[in-house]
Formats: C-alpha cells, sequence, structure tokens
C-alpha cells in the first residue's frame, strides 16, 4: 500500500503541493484509524526521546538532582533553541554537578524561524546549549550520574546509559537488542556504514524477519555514528 496524500496546499483554487504520509492511531491496544503503509519500518529520530527519558526516570535522578517536571518535558523532547530551552538545559546540568562541555552535540540553526533570525540581528552564534536535543543529552549526563557511571562517556553506545536506552527501545519495537548490535556490526563490516542503536533498529528489524510478510520491498534510513574507536573495537569483540 503506498503512502496517501494527506495533506494539500492550494494558491488562488490551484493545487500547489501535495504532501504523501501515513499515520495510524492506537486506542486501546487497537488500530482506531490509519491511512497510508502504517507497516513500512521508518527511522525514530527525535520520537526515541521519550523512550530515553524512561532511562533518566529509571535511574533515580529525577529525585536524586531533583529535576523538575518542565526539565524532564525538555529531556523527552526537542526544542526551539530558544533562550529558555537553554537555560532549562543548564539547569539540568548544573543540578547533576556538570557543565555544557560534556554535552555530545553541537550548535547549530534553531529551528524556529523567529528564534533563528534574532540570533542573527543579535550575532548569537548557538552552541551546545541551544542544540535541539540538549535537554536530552543533559539528562542522560543526570543519569549517568545517578548511575554511578562516568557522565563524560555517557554516549558510548557500551554505557549504562546507552544500554538501558537500547533495551526500553527493544521493548517497545519488539526488536531484541542482540540483534540490534548483529545489526549495527553488519553494516559496518559489509556496507562501511557506522550507525548507533536507535539508527540501526529497523534495519535489525528487517534483517532479523521481524517484518510483515506481504512487504515486498523495504527501505530504511541509518543515521548517526557518534563511536570513538575504543568503544567500536568493544562492539566488534563483544558482538555476538
Amino acid at each position: 500500500m503506498p503512502h496517501e496524500i494527506l495533506v494539500t496546499l492550494t494558491r488562488s483554487g490551484l493545487d500547489e503541493s501535495h504532501h504523501h504520509g501515513a499515520y495510524c492511531v492506537f486506542v486501546g491496544g487497537r488500530v482506531a484509524r490509519s491511512r497510508g503503509d502504517v507497516a513500512v519500518p521508518v527511522y525514530l529520530r527525535s520520537a526515541a526521546k521519550p523512550f530515553q527519558a524512561i532511562t533518566v526516570v529509571e535511574s533515580g535522578a529525577l529525585e536524586r538532582f531533583g529535576i523538575t517536571e518542565e526539565e524532564l518535558a525538555l529531556v523527552a523532547a526537542s526544542h526551539s533553541s530558544t533562550p529558555r530551552h537553554a537555560q532549562i538545559a543548564a539547569s539540568i546540568l548544573r543540578k547533576a554537578g556538570e557543565g555544557p562541555e560534556l554535552l555530545r552535540c553541537g550548535g547549530h540553526r534553531p529551528i524556529d524561524g523567529k528564534v533563528a533570525e534574532d540570533y542573527i540581528r543579535r550575532g548569537v552564534k548557538p552552541g551546545r546549549l541551544e542544540d535541539n536535543c540538549s535537554g536530552k543529552h543533559g539528562g542522560m549526563i543526570a543519569a549517568a550520574k545517578a548511575l554511578g557511571e562516568d557522565p563524560a562517556t555517557y554516549a558510548d553506545p557500551t554505557h549504562l546509559v546507552q544500554r538501558r536506552n537500547l533495551e526500553n527501545l527493544a521493548l517497545v519495537a519488539g526488536v531484541p537488542e542482540a540483534s540490534i548490535v548483529r545489526a549495527m556490526v553488519l553494516l559496518l563490516t559489509r556496507a562501511k556504514l557506522l550507525v548507533e542503536p536507535t539508527g540501526a533498529l529497523a534495519a535489525a528489524a528487517a534483517l532479523e524477519g521481524l517484518l510483515p510478510p506481504e512487504l515486498e520491498r523495504v527501505g530504511v534510513i541509518l543515521s548517526g555514528g557518534n563511536i570513538d574507536p575504543a568503544t567500536l573495537a568493544r562492539i566488534l569483540t563483544d558482538a555476538p
């Protein structure tokens, strides 16, 4: 089933553009409404953040560092790089006793056009705190501290925080952790592509035969590769 036209933009009575896609609404564990091909695997991207935030909650970081609901909301979502968002991210780090230099994310043009224009006018160069993922990264650093792990290496795939993230994502997706690791290794050794665990999730589902059997063609999006050589060596050595 191909993706359907979900949105049509018109100008002066003429169709200017059509936007294809798919959506699925679950109510009580059942599909209440859907359109398009809802079985095709897609890359989670920032949709993974709420599940990664589970690790932060389970680590005890909220109680230990007094992380507020507002701060947890930033951990579980992308943001628009506003000064307020940067302040909240900085607050998470400050409560955990760390600074923005530990964040493994870099500055970029704000996704909010008005914020981007304001920064340009004022000559502000977005940094790590303004990165739309800074809340999530700050939460992972806090989780590492709460678990007694090294916060400086929180982004390594073998770090306890990332292993917990993978476990939570695997529970939701129904893809075993070992399958994800095998997909990472296969993509690296055969296709010379370095991907992160969440980036390999859809590929793992396809390689392990976990997709609907009626699908004749499957396309997956791969992304991410923040893995240092030492960590990569451990993955290759310990891979099943």
